[in-house]
This record gives structure tokens, C-alpha cells and sequence, in this order.
């Protein structure tokens, strides 16, 4: 039989033929019968695109068996948790199966495999699942990269999504922000400077390269407030927070009547530096 597509190296022999050992030949079972993994990477599941995949089964039935194993009083399912749910939804009491046996490790890397093959699996998800094959089966990055047929930097680098703070993650989840951007945020060291430029950057609407940028600024060593070469009779002052966000700050005009020019903010940004004036104008403007 044909090495299954898109499993990776070492993976396809998970997915057994049926002249394999522990494999059943395919039978019926009724739905009620099945239970999801409980290993199973795939946090949500689209309502969506089930009820596209329901409405092909109310039309050509489940074409392909799911893959399960034994459990008390029923069975768990390895692969097809999607094809089993929905198969419920069209009102199909019954679905083709192959039985086989795995330990839960084997349960747990074909579970993971079959969510890669749809290549929409969160990143998160995935950073999740291999930490689990990690800590439960003392698997190394080497050892789970020979088995994804991964190079062991993309391992690590799924890994590292997890060193994320927990307000960064969920903006991950929410979509808000891509797996590129969390990439980016761990270069730098403190968790509530990974927050507010996390923050920056949705508000902002930054592309991955505008955040690297962002976090390589950020992590520059300060070379002190002296002016720059004035520009048109603007003299443009490098400020530390103004070069790690991106704002431009600039004075024109007499010495007596200067006009200060703050470029680059966002509306809310503005909001709140004038309301941050207006509660400290006694400070600002003693006397007045």
C-alpha cells in the first residue's frame, strides 16, 4: 500500500493496513457507541465547515472508516472525531470503522498527525499537544521531530509558543495575532513588556516584520535624549519610548511659542496623553 500522504517520516506506519497486526477489517457501529480522543489536539471544532462535511455524509454516507479502539462499554475514537460528529449531525445512527490497538502515546501522535493533514490546526493547539508527547513519554525534540518528519528547529519553535504570557496566548487564539507575531514577541525578555507590545501591535494592526522591528528597538541599548539635525525647522528629539513605538516627537516654532508635533499615534494613544495632561496640568504648567 501506498506510504500515506502528508504524515512525515516515521508517521505513515501509524496509520495501519489491514494485513497489519491489531487491525480489524472495517465494520459498522452505532454512533452512540463512540467517544472523542481524549488526546485530541483540536481545542474547537469550525460549526461551519461540520455542517458542510454533515451535509456531504446526508449525500454520500462516511466513505472513510474512522479509526478507533476499545474502551469500556464502547469504543474511543484514534482518528475521525470530525467524520463521527458530523455523521451525528446528518442523523447517521451508524459509521464504518477499523479497530486497532494503540497505547496512548500512539493515540496521542495520530491524533496530532490527522489535525496537521487539515493544516488549519492552531498553533497553540499544536504547541500543546507535542508538550504533552513531551512530558508524559519523555520524548525529546530530536526524537518527536523524526517522528513529524519536522526538523528539530520547527519542534522547538511550536515549543516556544508556550513561554508565551497567557493575555498573549489568548490573543494568539482569538486570531488577533499569527504564530509569526508570538515568534517575534519572544525576543523579548520581560513577560509584561511581551504584553503591552502584544497589545501595540493588534491596536496598531502591525504585520510581523513592523513588530520584529518593534522588539529589536526595544531591545537596543538607549544612546541618550541629545537633538537630532533639524529638518525643515523641525528638530526631532529620540526620545526612548518614542524610537520602541514607532512615534515621531518634533518641536517647531520660537522658543517662546513652540508647537509640539506627536506623529505615529493611534487615536486612543492621543486620548490618553492628553488626559494624562489635563490630571497633572498643575505640574505641567505651574502658575497658569
Amino acid at each position: 500500500m501506498a506510504r500515506a500522504a502528508g504524515l512525515g517520516k516515521g508517521l505513515a506506519s501509524l496509520i495501519p493496513t489491514e494485513t497489519e497486526q491489531a487491525v480489524s477489517a472495517p465494520q459498522t457501529v452505532p454512533c452512540s457507541d463512540l467517544t472523542p480522543n481524549p488526546f485530541q489536539p483540536r481545542q474547537t471544532m469550525d460549526d461551519g465547515s461540520l455542517e458542510s462535511l454533515a451535509q456531504s455524509i446526508r449525500t454520500h454516507g462516511v466513505l472513510q472508516p474512522l479509526l478507533v479502539r476499545q474502551s469500556t462499554g464502547g469504543y474511543e475514537i484514534v482518528a475521525g472525531e470530525r467524520r463521527w460528529r458530523a455523521a451525528t449531525m446528518a442523523g447517521i445512527a451508524e459509521v464504518p470503522v477499523r479497530i486497532v490497538d494503540f497505547d496512548d502515546r500512539t493515540m496521542r501522535e495520530v491524533a496530532l498527525v490527522e489535525n496537521l493533514q487539515r493544516e488549519d490546526l492552531p498553533a497553540l493547539d499544536i504547541a500543546e499537544s507535542l508538550n504533552e508527547l513531551v512530558l508524559q513519554f519523555s520524548m525529546t525534540h530530536d526524537a518527536l521531530a523524526e517522528r513529524l518528519g519536522w526538523s528539530r528547529s520547527a519542534v522547538t519553535n511550536k515549543l516556544r509558543l508556550l513561554q508565551l504570557p497567557t493575555a498573549v496566548r489568548q490573543l494568539l487564539s482569538a486570531g488577533d495575532l499569527t504564530e509569526g507575531h508570538g515568534r517575534a514577541l519572544l525576543g523579548l525578555q520581560d513577560l509584561s513588556r511581551m504584553e503591552d507590545m502584544a497589545q501595540e501591535a493588534v491596536e496598531r494592526g502591525w504585520n510581523v516584520r513592523q513588530l520584529e522591528d518593534a522588539v529589536r528597538r526595544s531591545n537596543a541599548p538607549q544612546t541618550g535624549n541629545a537633538p537630532k539635525a533639524k529638518r525643515g525647522g523641525i528638530s526631532t528629539l529620540p526620545y526612548g519610548f518614542a524610537e520602541e513605538h514607532q512615534i515621531e516627537i518634533a518641536f517647531s516654532g520660537k522658543p517662546e511659542q513652540l508647537s509640539l508635533h506627536l506623529r505615529n499615534l493611534t487615536q486612543s494613544e492621543a486620548h490618553r496623553i492628553l488626559s494624562l495632561v489635563d490630571q497633572n496640568k498643575g505640574l505641567i504648567f505651574p502658575g497658569k
